[in-house]
């Protein structure tokens, strides 16, 4: 109170009345509000168990209504397992890893587990700081898009996804880039195209095996008239400049979309129409390709199929960390969009 009033102090009286605290919601609590055992809401909640379809969504309505979250530590402390999973990406930045990484988070997340994300985009000791952190964060295991030493000597259940290609005793999961090349000669060589340039980023793993499909599948009336390697990115160097003026060729294949998209605007600032006077080719249908001027011809990549096998895989390897690796190998298709056409008269 104020001396000389028997009013309370306003100031005084907000500054010394502590918050009231709310207890947080229990698995029990749930159970009372829902009218089931608490087993049931476990097995809600971790979406495992055999219940009737009408009982889960009973349950999963209180969950949502109370506001519950499971005690992740508890649960760790008890099974043993975080429910958190570590994934590696080569390069955040480029956005074929991020496709990925966003494909990952959805099918971990589809079985209730976490997705702690490293980004490894060079080898520097930062981001061999940041790898050897997932053991400190107590991870179940890892899906990685590489296979460095660093990640190597982290000694967890491991799936390799992507651009890691195959490891002796290691699950992994890649797409069948040699079979994605070949469907990219098809689709040109039915268009009438025999004279071809390339356009190379073998910074990418899988870029090899793409590049020998194209190669073997061409007849020995077709050739590749020339090959320019670029890193995987968007921005091509000014060398490339006096082969597009050239025009010997009538299709140009590139190994990425990202790489592709740079070749288009290329094209535009040299003065060349496509599909009229070229066609061009990606691999990966990033979202961008879909918006280019013109879309973008190229092969999709099964993202959310690989990222749903890769998680399945590592739940599995978690649990029987003794069977022998699996190596899953997945198909690709080709998706025909406008950058590509008849070859020019």
């Amino acid at each position: 109170m104020t001396r000389g009033s028997d009013k309370p102090d306003d100031e005084g009286a907000r500054g010394s009345v502590p918050p009231v605290a709310h207890a947080p919601i229990t698995l029990r609590d749930v159970a009372a509000a829902a009218g089931v055992s608490q087993q049931t809401v476990s097995y809600v909640v971790n979406n495992k168990g055999s219940i009737s379809q009408a009982v889960r969504e009973r349950v999963q309505q209180v969950v949502d209504q109370l506001g519950y979250v499971p005690n992740k530590s508890a649960q760790a402390m008890r099974t043993g397992r975080s429910r958190t999973l570590g994934l590696v990406i080569a390069d955040l930045g480029h956005p074929y890893w991020a496709e990925y990484a966003q494909a990952v988070k959805r099918a971990a997340t589809q079985i209730g587990y976490a997705v702690l994300l490293i980004d490894a985009d060079d080898s520097s000791p930062a981001t061999i700081a940041r790898i050897d952190s997932l053991r400190m964060h107590t991870v179940d295991g890892i899906i990685t898009t590489l296979y460095s030493p660093a990640v190597a000597r982290l000694q967890l259940p491991m799936v390799l996804i992507s651009g890691s290609g195959n490891v002796a005793g290691r699950d992994s999961v890649i797409s069948h880039d040699a079979s994605g090349g070949k469907i990219v000669a098809e689709h040109l060589l039915g268009l009438g195209h025999r004279k071809f340039g390339l356009v190379t980023s073998p910074i990418m793993t899988r870029v090899p095996a793409r590049r020998q499909g194209f190669i073997d599948r061409l007849p020995a009336d077709a050739q590749v008239v020339w090959e320019h390697t670029t890193l995987a990115n968007e921005r091509l160097g000014p060398d490339i400049l006096p082969v597009l003026r050239a025009q010997q060729v009538t299709a140009i294949v590139c190994s990425n979309d990202v790489v592709a998209i740079g070749l288009l605007r290329t094209l535009h600032d040299v003065g060349l129409r496509v599909p009229q006077q070229v066609s061009v080719t990606g691999y990966d249908d990033l979202s961008w390709a879909e918006i280019t001027i013109p879309r973008l011809t190229t092969v999709r990549q099964p993202y959310e199929e690989a990222a749903s096998k890769a998680v399945g895989l590592l739940i599995d390897r978690i649990e029987q960390p003794k069977r022998r690796a699996t190596h899953i190998k997945l198909s690709v298709s080709l998706v025909e969009r406008e950058s590509t056409g008849p070859v020019p008269r």
